[in-house]
Formats: structure tokens, sequence, C-alpha cells
């Protein structure tokens, strides 16, 4: 295309609709100001009718999210992908592409084009890769000759054979006609089609996707193409590309060398690429990290990788900033001014003036109320477990550390500071650490606001380990800071604070001081000075209370430590379920979406700067959990364990990370949305609800659970403590601020494999069963596991038969009898049942008597069996259309006495070795049913059989029966049982 036709297409493309209502987007929040979002990153529920009018659409009706809304959704994901807005921590700002707007024509053109490509992705759900691009130009040269009259379709199928033949990529031919009508539309939105043609602006994306197509592989490119060519990529393909690129490397050395001097004359951005390709290398780049230490540009970088290696000295503090400098200019051309704030004076990086330039210069336009510095955090600072409420408000700079928490509380709350003390962030503990308790980290080194973060929101401080007064403290705001105006300092208050040494000798009820709130706001307001605090020696170490040690801090919710059997009052054993075989749970594993989105963002941060603001609350939670990434100020760093998922090619490596990732999910996807901006509905209690949730769907294994039945329990749940009225308007606020707690908790889930959902219905998967089943089992309740139908035998049907349900064994029983026939299923569960004790053998009668008149001959063969012959004599009659107690009977199904005597023997038998106290039977019922008028008759018959429970029988009897005489005679028939066992012996 010539200069006209691009400023043509640069024209349509600053013009096309969704362009227009993205730059709409923008300014109505830089106007309006920041707002919240959901987790998803989406506006909440209140504010979509007012965006919905400010880009000109009909407001929709009642929306379950912000995302379903597709004429506004597009022209948002379009604002944040170009960054007309920003979505930073919870809340969506103007982005730093308004202030410029509009670029210049290459510069519209390649974001209007890189737009295009990220929401025909989010609204087709293709994967990030040429699938997009060759969509979108398959479509657009179909239209073009389909113009003459050729049905689009067709030409569609016809274009997409095309490119695959001469340009070897593959297109595909399913083109559906809502498929078809969906890409129509988005198109024309942005201004590709207009009228049924092709516009001008649709022509060059025609041109540039093909030239983008038809790019060399990433094997062929030169080092610094290389290098240019992962700069454009989104980050989840950098990876991919550079492996694939050394790969095909002759030489990894030779590689490695090309790289770092391409990567040591570009700019930070560049360079900082090349090295972090060259560090795929590990061990076989060594010796080119030595030659690189004198090179300009890439020295330091070389230097860190020795070191990192073991194969250096440490860097001096030059080189650290050096590399300080270099990642915030990286910061600075990927993110914008607000991610490059750091220390820049003392280096001599070449990059230093112009980023100090640019820090300046962002501060000067109203970025300076952003900085830490220039913020306070609003705290809620509550005594946990105490009635009527007593709890603290109060501003903090956000520059505090936890040691100046423990100071503020302290004055807070008019402790005497006499106590050790300490903080709880998750699995972490800080404290002073002069003191010296086990397991803590220093308080002075960690921020409030890091910690916080850290904890979803939340953090716990405990004061005076013996006494435990334990304060729950919650991120409420981050707030301007007003300047002259003295912080610390307490805006509201609820409760006088609690005794400290209360006298319970004395007898009498000791009524706290009433809380005094600008005489604490003295004392706060000398902590913010630095002066010493009058009455209150807190800078000084007690140890007096070492003996004391720590409270527990077991979360009783949490996945690990929860009991399912005594949390959900569940039966020493469960029905039992089918799985797949280990190698096969193991594939599913490695296949899960949630475990290859930590994994990514694992490397993304070993690999190059992610700002914390930029990663999902949810996912940034289970990462940090994992301890896959941690929080380095505004950023991530590699967590202690950033490879754990790397390689998971054994078996039971890659069952255990997804088991501990299920837990994770339970424990944090709730605490973390909860713990995002804004914060709301404080008094709905969230906990414990994944674990109880879980155990429901694994009781439902087969089936599933409806939606519904979940949705209403989880609210009534949540709001059990809270008057109706109240519980809806919190339920409401928190739907709203986060979305749906239910769906938030399913949706991760899903990705991660435990559940498929439905419509209407949610079902545990085989890794879901598996992994609440491996819980259950911990917990001492054991659940059976049954094997593939055609490997099942009559044990495991007998198990169905005892701990599952009438509907489970249906399933099961018809799956089993297909695979053998009916008559062949009867005669091998009559064999079982022989063999078995009275427990199992009574249990596969009964399924044996579901098969009907199938196992009328192996019900015949049973009669030979002293075992069997009581229960098939009556199963006969049945068959036969006869009534088993009548007179008209023949002889050979008539119940005789040892047919009697080992049906009562089979009945009490189980009971027989438990410790009752009344004996559950009555006698004058089994003489009728026997037809036997003397319980002695009936006793002698049960001694006399060759069953393994009829002493215990008589036994129990005899200790137990009411009557006398019948006690008599049960004791005398036990005494002859035991004999004739000795006998036989």
């Amino acid at each position: 295309m010539n200069d006209a036709a691009l400023s043509e297409a640069a024209r349509l493309a600053l013009g096309s609709p969704v362009v227009t209502q993205a730059v709409a987007l923008g300014r109505w929040i830089a106007e309006s100001g920041p707002r919240p979002l959901t987790p998803q990153q989406v506006l909440r529920r209140p504010d979509i009718p007012v965006a919905a009018t400010v880009i000109g659409v009909a407001p929709p009706e009642n929306p379950r999210t912000a995302a379903d809304v597709l004429a506004l959704n597009r022209p948002w994901s379009l604002a944040l992908d170009t960054g007309l807005l920003r979505a930073d921590g919870g809340t969506v700002t103007a982005g730093p592409a308004l202030a410029t707007w509009p670029p210049g024509d290459p510069e519209i053109l390649a974001a209007w084009l890189h737009g295009l490509l990220t929401v025909s992705g989010c609204e087709t759900g293709s994967p990030w890769d040429d699938s997009r691009a060759i969509d979108i130009l398959v479509f657009l040269t179909a239209v073009q000759a389909a113009a003459g009259g050729v049905p689009l379709r067709d030409e569609l199928i016809k274009q997409a054979t095309r490119l695959s033949e001469r340009a070897d990529l593959a297109a595909t031919s399913f083109w559906p006609e809502k498929r078809i009508a969906n890409t129509t539309e988005r198109l024309a939105s942005f201004g590709a089609i207009g009228g049924g043609e092709v516009t001008s602006l649709g022509r060059w994306a025609a041109e540039r996707l093909l030239d983008k197509l038809a790019e060399p592989e990433v094997e062929e490119l030169t080092a610094a193409e290389l290098i240019a060519s992962l700069a454009d990529c989104d980050e989840d393909e950098r990876d991919e590309d550079a492996w694939a690129w050394l790969d095909a490397q002759p030489d990894p050395a030779e590689a490695a060398r090309q790289l770092l001097t391409a990567g040591a004359s570009m700019e930070p951005r560049l360079r900082w690429i090349a090295a972090d390709v060259a560090g795929l290398l590990e061990e076989e780049a060594l010796p080119v990290w030595r030659e690189m230490t004198a090179v300009p540009g890439m020295g330091p970088h070389a230097k860190f990788a020795l070191a990192i290696a073991g194969a250096g000295p440490e860097l001096d503090e030059g080189e650290r900033r050096w590399l300080a400098v270099e990642s915030a200019a990286v910061a600075l051309a990927e993110k914008g001014p607000d991610e490059a704030i750091t220390v820049v004076r003392g280096s001599d990086h070449p990059s230093a003036l112009p980023l100090a330039a640019a820090i300046a210069d962002f501060v000067a336009s109203a970025g300076a109320e952003k900085l830490s510095v220039n913020q306070c955090l609003q705290l809620k600072v509550s005594l946990a477990r105490w009635k009527p409420a007593i709890w603290r408000t109060v501003l903090i700079p956000a520059t505090a550390n936890l040691a100046a928490l423990h100071l503020v509380i302290q004055a807070l709350y008019g402790w005497d500071g006499d106590h050790l003390h300490l903080f709880r962030v998750r699995g972490a503990t800080y404290s002073d650490p002069s003191v010296p308790l086990e397991e803590t980290r220093d308080e002075y080194a960690t921020r409030v606001l890091t910690a916080l973060n850290a904890g979803g929101g939340k953090i716990t401080y405990e004061y005076d380990l013996g006494a435990g007064w334990v304060h729950e403290v919650a991120l409420q705001k981050t707030v301007p800071r007003e300047p002259g105006a003295d912080y610390p300092s307490c805006v509201k208050y609820s409760g006088d604070s609690p005794v400290e040494y209360p006298d319970y000798d004395s007898g009498e009820e000791q009524q706290p001081a009433p809380f005094d709130l600008e005489a604490v706001n003295r004392r706060l307001a000398a902590l913010g000075n630095g002066s010493v605090l009058e009455g209150a020696d807190l800078g000084e170490d007690y140890l007096s209370d070492l003996d004391d040690g720590p409270a527990s801090w077991d979360n009783p919710a949490s996945w690990d430590n929860i009991d399912l059997e005594d949390a959900f009052d569940l039966p020493p054993v469960l029905p039992p379920v089918r799985l797949p075989e280990e190698p096969e749970l193991a594939a599913q594993a490695r296949r899960s979406g949630l475990l290859a989105d930590l994994r990514a963002l694992a490397e993304q941060v070993c690999e190059t700067t992610v700002p914390t603001a930029a990663v999902n609350p949810v996912l940034l939670r289970l990462a940090e959990e994992a301890e896959l990434v941690k929080r380095d100020d505004d950023n991530l760093a590699p967590g202690e364990d950033a490879g754990w998922l790397d390689d998971l090619a054994d078996d039971g490596d890659a069952l255990d990370a997804w088991e501990y990732a299920f837990g994770a999910v339970l424990d944090t996807t709730l605490e973390a949305a909860e713990g995002s901006d804004p914060l709301v509905a404080e008094d709905l209690d969230l906990e414990e609800h994944g674990p109880a949730l879980v155990t429901r769907l694994f009781l439902s294994w087969r089936d599933g659970v409806l939606i519904t039945e979940l949705a209403d329990s989880f609210k009534e749940a949540a709001t059990a403590d809270l008057e109706a009225e109240e519980g809806d308007r919190q339920w409401r606020e928190w739907v709203d601020a986060h979305g749906d707690p239910l769906r938030l908790l399913l949706d991760q889930l899903e990705r991660l494999g435990a559940v498929s959902l439905t419509d209407d219905a949610v079902r545990l998967e085989p890794l879901g069963v598996n992994a609440v089943r491996s819980k259950l089992e911990r917990d001492e309740v054991f659940v059976p596991v049954l094997p593939a139908p055609d490997k099942m035998t009559p044990a495991d049907l007998v198990l169905v038969r005892m701990h599952g349900s009438d509907d489970d064994l249906e399933a099961e029983l018809a799956s089993w009898t297909d695979s053998r026939g009916g008559e062949q299923a009867a005669r091998e569960l009559l064999a079982f049942a022989a063999a078995g004790n009275a427990v199992t053998r009574t249990a596969a009668i009964t399924v044996v008597s579901r098969l009907g008149q199938a196992a009328e001959p192996a019900w015949r063969e049973a009669l030979d069996r002293v075992e069997l012959r009581c229960y098939a004599k009556p199963q006969l009659a049945k068959l036969a259309g006869l009534d088993a107690e009548g007179t008209e009977l023949p002889a050979e199904l008539e119940s005789d006495r040892a047919d009697f005597a080992w049906l009562i023997a089979d009945t009490f038998g189980p009971f027989s070795h438990l410790d009752l106290e009344t004996f559950p039977f009555d006698f004058t019922e089994l003489s009728r049913v026997s037809g036997l008028e003397k319980p002695d008759e009936v006793f002698e018959a049960v001694a006399r059989l060759d069953h393994p429970d009829a002493e215990a029988v008589l036994v129990m009897i005899g200790k137990h029966v009411g009557d006398k005489a019948t006690a008599k005679a049960a004791r005398r028939a036990a005494y002859k049982a035991s004999t004739r066992r000795a006998a036989r012996r």
C-alpha cells in the first residue's frame, strides 16, 4: 500500500465503531475516576448500565457479568489491549495511551490489528497462535472474492483450501452459519468490512496478516531477528519460540555468543530478552558469560548470571544499581513510567537520565498520588472472637513495616507492651528479630502492604502469647495522604479496650476504661513523629513469657487441617467410586489448564518483570501459596519453588502437584477474591465452603449436583449469622464486587480439571474424586475403588450394594451383567455368597434377587449348598409365582428347621460381635416365622450348624434376652455348639 492508502486505512481504524467506543470508555474513566473490577477484570454490575450508555448501546437487563455483554466487552477488551484503560489491583484507571491519543498512522494500525486478534481470541476461544490470524485472513479474502455473487460459505471453504495448499497454513474449512454471522459482525465493528465489502482497512489487514504468516520459521532467524521477534511475542509464546531457536542451533555456546553480542548494543528491553534467552542454556553458556563480563551493556548481565550460577563473585553496589535501572528501563518501555519508578541516582547506566526524566514527568502529570510515599492504608483492626465487636479503623503510611504496625496496635488498644507478639501472614510468622522465637521472620524487613497482599488483604496480630489477644487486621482501602495531616491516625472505633490484667480473685467485674479517641491519636501522632511515647515502654524487649509459646495457628477451615469425617458427620465407610488407573489420572493432571497457568506465570516471572497488579489476584494467591512466585515491592520475583511444575514426568509427582493445587484452590480462591479491592460484606462467612462443596460433590460423584441446589446452600451458609435482609444486602454487595462466590470456586475447579460444568449441574471429575477420596482416607473414612466394568468381581458389586445407593447398584449391575449374561452373573455372585461371611452373603443374595428369571438355574444349583439353601427356596418359589409361606409348595422348596437356623445365624451373626445392651429381636416373632413353637428347638438347630457365628449368636441371646427360660435355653445350646466345635477340631 502507498502512503495515501495507509492513511485512509488508519483513518478507518481510528473511526471504527469499536475503537470509538474504546476511546469513550477511556475518557469516561479518566473523567469519573477509577472504578472497581471483578476478579475477571471487568466492570462490576452497578457500572454496566453507565458504561453501556457511554458507548451508545442499550443497557442490558440483569446481566450476570459485564463479560457476557458482547457490545460492551468488545470495546472494553480493546481499550485494555491498546492501553486506553489500565486494570491494576482490582481497579481500572485511564491508561497511558489516552494522554497521547490519537497516535500516528503506523501506531494506530498496529494497535488496531493487535486488538482485533485479541478480541477475536476472546470471542472464539482460539489460543494465542496463528489460528486467529488465519481465520481473519481467510474471511477477508473470501468476502472479497464472494462480492461477485459466489455464496460466502463456498468461498470460505475454497479460500481455506487455497491458503492451506499455497501458504502451508492450517486453515479450517468449518464455517457454520452462526460463525459466519459472528465474524461478519465483529469485522464490521472494527471497520474491516462495510456494506458487504472489504474496506481499505480490511485489505491492509489481509496484506499484513499474509506477510505475518509468511514470515520465516523462528528456527531460521538470526540472533538479532529472534530478539526482535520475541519482543513482539505474547509472553506465553516467548519461551516456546526461544527454545525452538536454541534447539535448532548446532552449538549452544555459539548460540549464546550470538545472542549476547547482538543484544549488547540494543535498547534495554531487547538486551534483557537476549540475556534471558541465553540464560536458558544454563551451564552451557557459562564460558560465553565470562567472555561478556567486559562488554559494555552486557557486562552486568554476565556478572549476574555467573554469580547466581556460583561461578563468579557477588555483584558490587554499582553493578546492582545498573541492573536495577536496566530493569526499570525495561518496565518503562513495556508498561510506562508507573512501572519504572525506582532509585536511579548513583548509577552510570546510559538510560538513567531519560528514565529519571520520565519519572519526573509522570509525577508532574498528576501521578504523584500513586506513589507509596503519598498514600495511606486504611486498616480495620478487630479484636478476634469478642462480642460485642471491638475494632479500630486506622490510617497508616503505605510505607510502614510490620514493626511499626505493632506499635500502632499497642497504642490503639492501650496494651502496655510487656509481652511477646507475632504477626501471622498465611503460613509465615513475623516478630521482633531480637527475640529468639523459632521460625519467625523479621518484622522490620516487611512492609504492611506487602504482608496484606500476601495474606489476601488480611493478616493476624497476636499480643501476649499466654493470654492470646488475637487481632485481625484487614485492608479496607488505599487513600491519598493529606498534606500536613498526622499519621498514624485512628478515624473510627467500636467498643472499649478490654482490661489487660483482670483481677479474677477480687470477685468483682472490672470495667474497661472508656476509649479516648483524642488521647489515642496523640499517641499515634507521637509514633509518626518518632518521639518517645508516654506511659508505654514499647521499644524494650521482654523475654519473661518465652515459655508460653505461640498459640496454635491451625486453620480449621483449610483443606489439609479439616477432618471431613467430623466436620460433615460422615459414616466410616462411603459408597465406592470408580477411578482410572494412575497413569491416566497423571496424564489428566498434566493437562490441567490451571497448572499450565501457574507454570506459565512462574516462567514469566523468571524471565521478565511482572507487576503484581497485572496478575489475576486469585491466580496470584495460588501461585504464592505454592511458592512459585513471591512479591518484591510492586513486582513479582521467583519463589522458593519456582521450578516446581517444570518436571511432572513421574506419575506420582504429577498427581502430588495436582492434589496440592486442588487443596490450595479450595483454601485460597474465595479468600483472594474477598481480600481484593473493594473490601465489602465483611460479615459474610465464606470459610470452609471449599471442603463442603467438594465433599457434597463427592457423595454424588456419579450424577453430579444441580447448581441451583449448591447455590442455595452456599448462600444460606454464608449468611446464616445475619438477619435475612442484612444477609441479602451483604450477599449482593459481595457478588457485585467480586462475582458469585460459588461460580468463582467452580470456575477455578473447572480450570484445574476437578469438576465439569453444564448449564445446570456440576460433577466431580476423576481427578477431583481421587483427591477427595485420598483426603477421606487420611481422615480414616474408607472409600472402596471400583475397577473398570469389564474387570468387576462379585465382591465389587457387593461393596456397591452395602455402601452405595440403589441407583448405583442398578447401574453397576446392568453393566456387569451385560458383559457375561444374567445366568453366569447369578452363578458367580452365589459362589461368592457361599464363600463369604454373613454380611457379604446377605448383600450378595440381595443383588442376585434383582436378576429375576435369568438367575433361576443358579438358584436351583444353590439348593445343594447349605449356606444358600435357605435363600434359594423362597427365591425359586417367587420366580414360579408361588407363595413362599403358603401350603402348596413343592417339597423341595419347603423350608426346614436347618434352613431357619441358618437364616437366624446369618441374620444375627453380624450383631453377635457387637457390645449390645439389649437383644434386637422379638422372640415371639421368631417363633412365628420359623414355625417352631419352642425356643429350645430353634437354639438346638442353630447349635448343630457348621456356621462360624452360631455359638456367638447363642451366647448373645443368652446374655441379652429378657425371658429367663429363653436365656437359659440359649446358653445351654451355646455350650453344645462349643462342644461340637471342639470335637470338629
